[in-house]
């Protein structure tokens, strides 16, 4: 009766641990997970929509140098081209909590020359589910290439 009791409370005991790690842990890294997925999809929809002269939107996946010896993959959740497949649209989306600054600005920046020409210099959008820090929004304000887009702008009702 006594080792049942134990075995039984122990039982318990990792249950709602187990209960609690799911809920604080998995559950909110899982939802942001798929629901940041959805918002890539919606940030190329409104791309594709909002843009003049696009013919088609996906994403870029590529080998990045970033030391003398090493290289890692990176993406760009929106590239956008035009009829003669020039790239016309580059873009980063972020749904976190927190406000985007220019960091994601000047990563996409340094990637956008490996896989669009020299000479031509796309719109750059950046998405974000919370906003933008002031000083990303007053630069934006005053480069004409620059579009920065929350949820509120794309659901317009």
């Amino acid at each position: 009766m006594i080792l049942h009791k134990i075995i039984l409370s122990r039982e318990l005991r990792t249950t709602a641990l187990a209960k609690e790690y799911l809920d604080s842990t998995v559950l909110p890294n899982l939802v942001d997970h798929h629901a940041s997925k959805a918002w890539e999809d919606i940030c190329r929809e409104h791309v594709l929509r909002a843009v003049e002269g696009i013919s088609g939107v996906g994403r870029w996946w590529g080998v990045v140098r970033t030391s003398a010896r090493s290289t890692e993959m990176r993406e760009v959740d929106v590239v956008g081209v035009g009829g003669g497949r020039n790239v016309v649209v580059a873009g980063m989306c972020k749904w976190t909590t927190s406000l985007v600054d220019f960091n994601e600005l000047n990563l996409l920046d340094r990637l956008i020359p490996h896989f669009c020409d020299d000479h031509v210099r796309p719109l750059r959008y950046l998405f974000s589910r919370t906003g933008f820090t002031e000083r990303l929004s007053a630069h934006a304000a005053a480069d004409e290439t620059i579009r920065l887009v929350t949820p509120d702008l794309i659901y317009v009702p």
